[in-house]
């Protein structure tokens, strides 16, 4: 399945740091592309329906629940 152009700016995002939070690609992206939170969440969360991103589940319902790369960068 292609991945969009701001779909793949996320999980290199994810693939830098292994895990990462929305709250952390949002830091990352959202200045340089003009987006917000919701919409960098959003696109996580089109990652996991279709299968390239995984949630970890955290304990602490405060803290934002982290992303990892379900395939690795040469995929």
């Amino acid at each position: 399945m292609k991945l969009s152009e701001f779909e793949l700016d996320v999980m290199q995002q994810i693939w830098r740091n292994e895990e990462c939070s929305a709250p952390e690609v949002h830091q990352e992206l959202g200045e340089a592309r003009d987006v917000t939170y919701s919409t960098v969440k959003t696109i996580i969360d089109r990652l996991e329906r279709k299968g390239r991103a995984v949630r970890s589940s955290t304990r602490r319902p405060s803290r934002p629940a982290k992303c990892r790369s379900r395939c690795s960068k040469g995929s």
